[in-house]
């Protein structure tokens, strides 16, 4: 807000901003998991009406499915700020994964009706989330490489024309924005803020990996399991266990293999020290979960022993949340403190100032001019007073 021109716009934080104050900056936590609970039912809504003949109309089966979906241990990641709190993550998480289900539905169904609507789901992901844009855009070039189609590239083409159409100064700063800001920030904050915690995601094996265990066994440890690679295998299960299948000739398995595919050639481009300013390389499969999802639930016969697989999501994915639920804690305690700090500063302040308005040549009372020393000791007389619900403000004052 205020910028000149444009790098993360607002459009989630002016939603938010009609919410009553004490709803983003006491209970974010709840609006967060209300965020996480839409998110879940939405998808699986929305893959039961896309591909009814694929996965069936039992509704055990959608419940199956939907189980699989809010158990996958990467969306209770607690480093991702979307776990946190409120943050324009989540929104652009859930229309990330809708554009992508979409676009799916398209590859195999072209519709000009469901291509209007990625368009528009473009245009809401410009004004909601950089790194959701940053997917369409990528994903786009990919598939259509991929699957020798043009129409994915128009997509996004299309989106800027019509934002260019309606607002042309305004997508014009959008543009010129988002240059310079990838351009700042691969320059000199992605070395501080991106590369200083892991040099290589690729030289962590064994290299990174030993270093860190022995100099810490524990952090050794978290820093070994946040490997993005090794994220893809355990956080993701259902996409591991679908890589280690052959795609078939089913239409709907063989474009979820090419999809996931593309995911993980964006993954890798964006996995080096010189592209790892454009984001986590996970994220960009985080879109494509429900994916390897819908591919499981589509086979034609129930795999039994994948059950155990749904358990052990559900296991880590619940402690996975439990860690983010304590680090969301941890998060609204320290904001309280500061709050309470801030109020106290505040109330410090103001009342220092009162001292010296006393001292004002100008302002008289029954002992004419008050002079600086008169004015502490009234001021000594009328803390206990005045902050009798704020001890802690209280007795700052009596010890300055």
């Amino acid at each position: 807000i205020g910028e000149r021109y444009f790098v993360y716009l607002q459009l989630f934080h002016w939603l938010i901003s009609f919410l009553p104050e004490k709803a983003y900056t006491r209970q974010y936590t709840a609006i967060n998991y209300l965020f996480s609970l839409a998110t879940f039912l939405s998808v699986t809504v929305l893959v039961y009406v896309l591909f009814p003949n694929d996965i069936g109309r039992q509704p055990t089966e959608i419940g199956l499915l939907g189980f699989a979906f809010i158990t996958t241990p990467f969306l209770w990641l607690p480093w991702n700020a979307k776990n946190l709190g409120l943050s324009a993550r989540q929104p652009g998480t859930a229309l990330g994964m809708t554009y992508t289900l979409l676009l799916l539905h398209n590859t195999l169904q072209f519709s000009y009706t469901v291509l209007f609507i990625l368009i528009l789901l473009t245009v809401v992901s410009i004004l909601l989330s950089q790194f959701t844009t940053q997917y369409i855009l990528f994903l786009s070039i990919v598939l259509s490489i991929v699957f020798l189609r043009i129409w994915y590239l128009a997509i996004p083409l299309a989106a800027f024309l019509l934002m260019a159409l309606v607002a042309f100064r305004f997508t014009r700063k959008y543009v010129i924005g988002q240059v310079t800001h990838k351009y700042i920030y691969s320059r000199f904050l992605a070395p501080e803020y991106v590369l200083s915690g892991r040099y290589s995601i690729w030289l962590d094996f064994p290299l990174g990996i030993y270093r860190a265990l022995r100099q810490d066994w524990k952090s050794g440890l978290m820093y070994t399991y946040t490997n993005p690679i090794l994220l893809l295998v355990w956080a993701m299960p259902f996409q591991t266990w679908m890589l280690l299948q052959e795609p078939g000739d089913s239409p709907l398995r063989l474009s979820i293999w090419k999809f996931v595919l593309a995911g993980i050639v964006l993954f890798i481009a964006f996995s080096f020290r010189k592209t790892r300013f454009l984001g986590e390389p996970e994220r960009y499969l985080e879109f494509m979960i429900p994916l390897p999802i819908l591919y499981f639930f589509s086979l034609p016969e129930f795999d039994r022993t994948a059950a155990l697989g749904i358990v052990a999501s559900l296991g880590v994915a619940l402690w996975q949340a439990r860690v983010a639920a304590d680090a969301a804690r941890r998060a609204e305690a320290e904001a309280a403190a500061a709050r309470a700090q801030a109020e106290r500063a505040e109330g410090a302040t103001s009342f220092v100032l009162s001292i010296f308005r006393q001292t004002d040549p100008f302002r008289r009372d029954a002992r004419g001019t008050i002079t600086l020393q008169q004015a502490f000791d009234d001021a000594l007389a009328r803390v206990d007073r005045e902050f009798d619900g704020q001890p802690l403000l209280a007795i700052d004052l009596n010890d300055d």
